[in-house]
Parts: structure tokens; C-alpha cells; sequence
């Protein structure tokens, strides 16, 4: 005994996984297209044009682009940071900003305190005195530290 599929006698929706049936649409007349929005088009690129002589415009594309320029010479490279004078006079808090970061700035008051090798002031601008930036990288780079470890002499 052979089963036969019985003739199908509405056309069968799919079905979805989740289990809902789609139900097809109101048939359109033959001959006729859906509808589409009235969309506005996007407006055409202007044309690249070039200057030639004799004032004519040519259209540039990438088949009559001019060829690339080569330069012949390295462009000159900027410094990384402008030079600063040597004998710029800073207080003592902008000298240890800029100049001095491995010192702190209740250091430098207090060498300027009780150093007797600490640079003398080269100025004054207010209250503040101000210090050459030289004299004072000299300081610092042969200014007496402390021993690093308990068992090590200066």
C-alpha cells in the first residue's frame, strides 16, 4: 500500500521558524508595478576641471589626472621643541617645571637656604627671585646627594 499526498487545494503559505504563517498579499494586476516613494536623486558631483593655457577647462578624472609631483628635495623637518636660551632667568617653581623634574621644588628652597654652592640670583621680578637656567642644571647635576641604602657612604 503506497500513501499519496493528497492534491493541495489552496496554494500553501511558507511558514516561518518561529511558527507563523505568512498570508500573501492583494495580488497586483498584470502589468503594473509597485509603487515607489517620490525619493528626491541625488545631485551629480561637480565636474574637477583644470586650468590649462589658454583658459580651457578639461575634465579631471583619474584616467587624465596630472601625474603626481616629485619632489626633489626633503621638505625641511621642524625641531621637536623650539631652543630655550641658556641664560633664561626662571623662579625657581618654573626652572624645576620645565628644566628640572628630577628635582623637587621644597629641594631647591631649601638648597637655596643652606647651599653654600647653590647659584646666586641673577634677578629679581616682583618678589620672586629668578635663577639662570644654567646655573642651576650646573647645581643639580654636582649637587651632593644621600646614600641610597643604610650600608653605603656618601
Amino acid at each position: 500500500m503506497t500513501l499519496e499526498k493528497p492534491p493541495p487545494t489552496e496554494a500553501a503559505a511558507p511558514e516561518d521558524p518561529a511558527g507563523c504563517v505568512a498570508t500573501p498579499g492583494p495580488a497586483l494586476p498584470a502589468g503594473t508595478a509597485p509603487a515607489l516613494p517620490n525619493l528626491p536623486l541625488p545631485a551629480a558631483p561637480p565636474a574637477l576641471t583644470t586650468a590649462v593655457p589658454g583658459d580651457e577647462k578639461l575634465p579631471v578624472g583619474p584616467e587624465t589626472a596630472a601625474p603626481a609631483t616629485v619632489l626633489t628635495e626633503a621638505p625641511a623637518e621642524p625641531s621637536a621643541a623650539p631652543e630655550e636660551p641658556a641664560d633664561e632667568l626662571l623662579g625657581l617653581r618654573q626652572a624645576q617645571l620645565k628644566h628640572l623634574p628630577g628635582v623637587t621644588l621644597t629641594t631647591l628652597r631649601w638648597a637655596r637656604a643652606n647651599d653654600p654652592d647653590f647659584p646666586s640670583s641673577a634677578g629679581k621680578k616682583g618678589a620672586e627671585l629668578l635663577y639662570r637656567v644654567s646655573d642651576l642644571k650646573r647645581w643639580a647635576r654636582n649637587r651632593p646627594r644621600a646614600a641610597e641604602g643604610p650600608d653605603e657612604a656618601p
